[in-house]
């Protein structure tokens, strides 16, 4: 059968509403009313945000994500219709479409979400069609709870019989079940990308440091670990080599997408035949430029841009066998 798509990317798609404050979020008291200073409404969600940088990228994304039935769903709809992302799963949930408060703090350089999982635990076997999953070359899974989670679980042994390749990316929702939990979707994945505590949680070892951890996280099944560490180095082992790779300092404005945009760029360079290293390079390119703006989609960056942005930003990885 022929591939139709680069990657489907499988998790939520949600409305993000942004409030910005002035002052530290550490002097919110209970009680209080917080005069904020800005306020805009993007669409966001581990898969919607993958999706749209990957198209940059000029590949052909789809998505597969479930939403609701009202007014919201109408905006996330437009929002993959502007980046030229189909949604294959066509049954609407009967509950609202996935939400998030984000309230950034232009002191702290940092913000606080709330997050509102409603339709995105609502994908049943009918919303994710096997016959489409074998049309791709790529599945990018992020993360998805209750009845969602269940029906990847049940669809992962197909995902790995039929060499269908899967970049996994748990968060600490999914990484508190542990290994044996998780063990369906750490053996049918090639690539994992994950943040250290979520790794430490996934692994119950708070002691190890990262090398040790990547080691233990390959063993399991992956081509290829990386565990990021927010705005310090982030760190890869693809079995042979182990890889460290310090981002730059840029000026930041907005960390939300930050872990989407990097994992978008990592797929994106290592589907086109990139190296490690370099899909470590590039995945810093596009999060250092989304961190620079408000929204988790905006100034995501194509492969030209990307290829500039490592060498003005001086990306550099260091190797270690």
């Amino acid at each position: 059968m022929a591939r139709k798509y680069d990657v489907i990317c499988i998790g939520s798609a949600t409305v993000d509403h942004y409030v910005s404050m002035r002052g530290s979020i550490s002097t919110i008291k209970k009680g209080v009313k917080v005069l904020t200073h800005n306020y805009m409404r993007h669409s966001g969600g581990g898969a919607s945000n993958v999706a749209a940088a990957l198209s940059k990228w000029g590949l052909k994304p789809a998505i597969i994500a479930k939403i609701g039935k009202y007014e919201d769903a109408g905006f996330i709809l437009d929002e993959l219709k502007h980046y030229k992302v189909p949604l294959l799963n066509k049954k609407r949930s009967v509950h609202h479409s996935d939400n998030s408060t984000i309230v950034c703090s232009v002191k702290d350089k940092d913000r606080v979400i709330f997050v509102h999982k409603d339709a995105s635990s609502d994908l049943g076997p009918e919303d994710v069609s096997k016959e489409a999953l074998m049309r791709t070359k790529w599945i990018y899974l992020s993360t998805l709870v209750g009845k969602s989670h269940n029906t990847m679980k049940k669809l992962m042994p197909f995902v790995k019989r039929n060499k269908i390749n899967l970049l996994f990316n748990p968060s600490s929702y999914l990484a508190k079940q542990g290994v044996r939990k998780l063990k369906p979707f750490l053996s049918a994945s090639k690539v994992i990308i994950l943040n250290k505590e979520e790794a430490q949680v996934l692994l119950k070892d708070k002691r190890s440091g990262e090398a040790k951890l990547l080691e233990k996280l390959h063993k399991l099944g992956p081509d290829v670990v990386v565990i990021t560490n927010c705005d310090k180095s982030l760190y890869a082992y693809d079995g042979t080599q182990h890889y460290r790779l310090k981002p730059p300092k840029v000026k930041v404005c907005d960390t939300s997408g930050a872990g989407d945009s990097f994992n978008a760029g990592f797929l994106a360079a290592y589907l086109k035949g990139y190296s490690v290293e370099e899909c470590l390079q590039f995945g810093q390119a596009l999060a250092s430029s989304v961190i620079q703006h408000r929204g988790t989609k905006h100034k995501l960056l194509n492969h030209t841009a990307a290829k500039r942005a490592v060498k003005r930003h001086k990306i550099t990885v260091q190797k270690k066998k």
